[in-house]
């Protein structure tokens, strides 16, 4: 029956309908823990979809909540490294993004990838993503800590106002030329 749920869940995630997959996500944790008692992986990936669910929702603390609840299941199952907690890290990696909460953003994304290289390999298309996508945040990052704060608040103000594009453009190049050299 637990399937069932799970199955039904995905139909309405699916289709965008996150109310209803969430009723059936948590049926589906329901009786899964009855089956299974609450240290199993399929509990663990009940608290996993449920976190999706959250996530696209816009409900990030919630579905941070689901993502740790499967985390520490996962790794009491399978210990520190599994390929699951790797999916789970990049999720809480997608949740600490959403949040602009940027160096657990690489911390999540770095556990991934840990795992992903030793179990994956490096030429893995995960591996490869992961990777790549922590060098891009890497970059994001040192970006706003090199950006001059005078340059970060006027070009925040500028931005808000771009009826005048012409004027706009001058005006930006005026500013990245005096403040950035």
């Amino acid at each position: 029956m637990s399937c069932c749920y799970y199955n039904i869940s995905l139909v309405y995630k699916d289709e965008e309908n996150h109310d209803q997959a969430l009723i059936y996500k948590m049926k589906d944790l329901e009786i899964s823990t009855v089956l299974y008692g609450m240290v199993h992986p399929n509990i663990a990936q009940a608290y996993y979809g449920i976190g999706i669910v959250y996530y696209e929702k816009g409900l990030y603390d919630k579905a941070l909540e689901q993502y740790l609840q499967a985390l520490n299941i996962y790794k009491k199952v399978f210990g520190e490294e599994d390929t699951d907690i790797a999916f789970v890290c990049v999720n809480m990696e997608n949740v600490y993004g959403a949040q602009r909460k940027r160096k657990l953003e690489l911390k999540y994304y770095e556990m991934a990838y840990t795992i992903r290289k030793k179990y994956l390999g490096e030429d893995h298309v995960l591996t490869i993503q992961t990777k790549r996508n922590i060098k891009r945040l890497k970059s994001k990052m040192s970006f706003h800590l090199e950006m001059p704060i005078p340059f970060k608040i006027i070009r925040s103000f500028i931005i808000i106002d771009t009826t005048y594009s012409s004027k706009f453009d001058t005006h930006l190049s005026f500013i990245d030329t005096n403040l950035n050299g």
